[in-house]
């Protein structure tokens, strides 16, 4: 009888192991909950930062909070003084919003609103030009097209061989530069002003070294 009833008294009792499961649940959705209210009021900040006209604000709240990107963007781009028309999609697409489609429409236009003191620009005061690559699968014709390049051949072919793609070279003008990406390898920001377009790989090896 002892020995049943202890029997019984530990199937009451799911070990700690049994527990483990569902205490990290609990604790997952807890972290879910706050991360929700977190954003929640973060969009609430936000929204009162764009009807006082406080893009600063607004642009750091896009930066901490990228899911929020493409409702601030779409709510209050067409708001933004000329100025902030270039910084904050550029900003906050440099980020974490190349997949945001509101972002990237108005980097496609950010050119027209750039500054002197565009991102980047500090990196080629002696330059009017630079040759940039791409690795990619698309065809010549479209690769003008594609927001990232990079100033750094070796990069391009490494993608290239990674996809089973090409590398294309390419001119750009500095004043068709709309900032270069500090967190990518001699990354560029371009929308269809790379010119003199032609395939460099497979024809030309890893390492070389263009003039």
């Amino acid at each position: 009888m002892m020995t049943a009833s202890i029997q019984g008294n530990r199937s009451s009792h799911p070990d700690e192991k049994a527990r483990l499961p569902w205490m990290q649940y609990v604790e997952a959705q807890a972290r879910k909950k706050t991360k929700r209210e977190e954003t929640e009021k973060a969009l609430f900040d936000a929204m009162q930062m764009g009807r006082s006209q406080d893009w600063e604000g607004l642009l750091e709240i896009g930066l901490t909070h990228p899911a929020l990107m493409d409702r601030l963007c779409q709510s209050f781009y067409h708001q933004l003084p000329d100025e902030y028309k270039y910084f904050l999609p550029v900003r906050w697409f440099l980020a974490g919003g190349k997949c945001v489609d509101s972002v990237v429409d108005a980097v496609k236009v950010a050119n027209q609103y750039k500054p002197d003191g565009w991102i980047g620009a500090e990196l080629f005061q002696t330059k009017k030009g630079i040759d940039v690559f791409i690795g990619t699968r698309c065809h010549a014709g479209e690769v003008s097209r594609i927001l990232e390049w990079t100033r750094n051949y070796n990069s391009a072919y490494i993608q290239a061989e990674r996809i089973q793609g090409k590398v294309f070279r390419g001119y750009l003008d500095l004043s068709d530069v709309i900032a270069v990406d500090a967190d990518s390898v001699n990354g560029v920001i371009q929308y269809c002003s790379v010119i003199g377009i032609s395939q460099v790989f497979p024809k030309i090896p890893l390492h070389t070294t263009f003039s």
